[in-house]
């Protein structure tokens, strides 16, 4: 879980980056983002992804994860084993989001019914000015 702001424009807005915006908005507040480690892409200098420090690799076998730092909270990632040569502790990262598979939720934790606006590229995550 990530904690995020909602702006009342719709922006989806995370450690300075906006993540997509919603068609529906509503008034600005915090929410928190749920993204399963399998939704999170692991990049190497995105323009478009959220940059993040590994702090740990768990190997499971089948799947790698990887704990990344962004901004004081921590996000998962999902890798392949053939990919995990590529990832090391204290590396700098970039993260996208797979579109479609972040689930926003209030405060309280009540699920927000979210319908991304379409954009040209799938949920990229742009700095805020």
């Amino acid at each position: 879980l990530i904690a995020a702001a909602l702006t009342a424009s719709g922006d989806v807005t995370v450690a300075g980056h906006v993540l997509g915006t919603l068609q529906d908005g509503g008034p600005a507040r915090p929410i928190t983002l749920g993204i399963r480690p399998e939704a999170l892409a692991v990049t190497q200098r995105s323009p478009h992804g959220l940059t993040a420090r590994i702090r740990l690799i768990e190997h499971l076998g089948s799947d790698v994860l990887v704990h990344a730092a962004i901004d004081g909270q921590t996000a998962i990632a999902r890798v392949a084993p053939e990919l995990a040569h590529t990832v090391a502790v204290g590396q700098t990262i970039d993260l996208e989001a797979a579109p479609g598979r972040i689930l926003l939720f209030e405060a309280g934790g009540r699920r927000i019914g979210a319908r991304w606006r379409a954009t040209a590229q799938p949920l990229a995550m742009r700095r805020v000015s």
